[in-house]
């Protein structure tokens, strides 16, 4: 063999290292929406952050690590094909030590469960146990301490917002009532902030929609706070806990406004033409939101405003708009958009007319410059969520604690729904990382 042919490198073997090193370089020059085929090292080589959550196909809660190293947190649950119990909602504790999550038995069993284990897998412990209330969503309390779960009450049909601790002693609590019913915890977890609607009472409330804070200490106390919501779900607090966002008035006359806890307006952010919902950036600096055409809507428009002096505002190019989530740090905003086909959806993905697909794009807020990060069928999980966005946000996350990269479920190509892990700078194609649904990220 001639020196020259000795010597030269094979160039099947270079190629994964040569993907691996480009999605570094990529990742730190300001590059975006590439979107090249990604070798499976670059999973191994990116630096890991946090961990993912998920419910796997065989039922089980799993955490993976974003390269797909994965451990159960348990080992009963059963498929949609099989007996077992049934596990929903995995959601991290704002240390990301704990996942809790609900469970239930799939022959038809009347009890209910809430579950809190640690993330490497040791150990679960029973918080709450009952067959008169059965959970939907859990929200976990800023200091950790406690878990507020809204559920369905089995004799009336309605809903309940109650209380778990998960340290020290005390059990289950009731807080509030009402339908439909969506909060945000302040900052300290010593109270929250609520917009329900309840029916009249006899002789008592008038009853309709109303904006509340919850005090919750030896015993919990509500005021109702001196607002007449607008057409929006989940109400939100600054980081601080001192202001909240809130619209206000009718469709075709309602405000965006910041207020304080007594519902005094401090500012007005914005001028309504239908329903809304928002959410401050993590750093308190901006706040976005997404403006329907009406009240039914749950997509529209995306605009983010600026609470410096000067207040400044945009609006994305890209629309209408479903849901959205801000990165860790407040300077991005994933999002989501539908489409009407399959075209350019890749092969991981299942192709058929009649899956919802979307595509999940990025947001740079001080360049207002947008880019896609990946187009494909959106499994139920994720689909479920996206109408209820504003009040899943408070409580999960699809980035990851760098805020690199985000975390989404799809319909694969078997068929089957799939975890993927996408780079936020949408330089490289997703990359599986296990079979599962309703994914969401650790806060750290």
């Amino acid at each position: 063999m001639p020196a020259e042919a000795r010597s030269r490198p094979a160039p099947r073997r270079r190629l994964p290292w040569l993907l691996a090193a480009s999605a570094l370089l990529f990742s730190g020059c300001g590059v975006h929406g590439l979107g090249a085929e990604q070798s499976p090292l670059v999973r191994f080589l990116t630096p890991k952050s946090g961990r993912i959550a998920y419910v796997g196909v065989d039922g089980n809660v799993r955490v993976s690590d974003q390269a797909g190293s994965s451990r159960p947190l348990t080992n009963d649950g059963g498929s949609a094909k099989s007996a077992g119990a049934n596990y929903l909602s995995p959601t991290w504790s704002p240390d990301g030590k704990r996942l809790a999550f609900i469970r239930y038995e799939r022959n038809g069993g009347s009890e209910a469960e809430l579950l809190v284990a640690a993330r490497d897998g040791r150990g679960s412990a029973r918080v709450l146990s009952s067959t008169e209330l059965q959970p939907l969503y859990l929200y976990w309390a800023p200091n950790g301490r406690a878990i507020a779960v809204l559920s369905s009450v089995r004799s009336t049909g309605g809903l309940e917002l109650g209380l778990v601790p998960t340290v020290g002693a005390g059990g289950y609590r009731r807080l509030d009532a009402g339908s439909p019913y969506y909060w945000v915890w302040a900052s300290d977890g010593r109270s929250l902030v609520a917009h329900t609607r309840t029916e009249p009472e006899p002789g008592g409330s008038p009853g309709g929609s109303r904006v509340s804070i919850l005090a919750i200490g030896d015993s919990v106390s509500a005021r109702r706070v001196d607002v007449a919501p607008g057409a929006f779900q989940a109400p939100d607090a600054s980081p601080r806990g001192k202001l909240l966002l809130l619209a206000t008035g009718p469709i075709g006359h309602a405000l965006l406004v910041l207020a304080d806890r007594s519902g005094r307006t401090r500012r007005e952010l914005a001028r309504l033409s239908g329903s809304v919902s928002f959410a401050f950036a993590p750093d308190g600096r901006r706040v976005a939101y997404i403006e329907a055409t009406d009240s039914s809507a749950s997509n529209g428009r995306l605009r983010v405003v600026d609470l410096g002096a000067p207040r400044r505002s945009f609006t994305a190019r890209e629309a209408p708009v479903v849901g959205f989530y801000w990165s860790p740090d407040g300077r991005f905003i994933a999002f989501f958009t539908p489409l009407l086909s399959s075209t350019a959806i890749g092969p991981a993905f299942a192709r058929s007319p009649g899956l919802p697909y979307v595509q999940l794009m990025v947001l740079d807020v001080r360049s207002r410059s947008a880019w896609l990060v990946s187009r494909f069928p959106a499994a139920e999980g994720l689909l479920s969520s996206l109408p209820f966005n504003d009040q899943f946000q408070r409580s999960s996350t699809i980035w990851s604690p760098n805020g690199r990269s985000l975390v989404f479920t799809a319909y694969t190509e078997s068929g089957e729904p799939g975890v993927f892990v996408a780079p936020a700078d949408g330089n490289f194609q997703p990359a599986m990382i296990g079979e599962g649904d309703f994914a969401s990220w650790s806060p750290r």
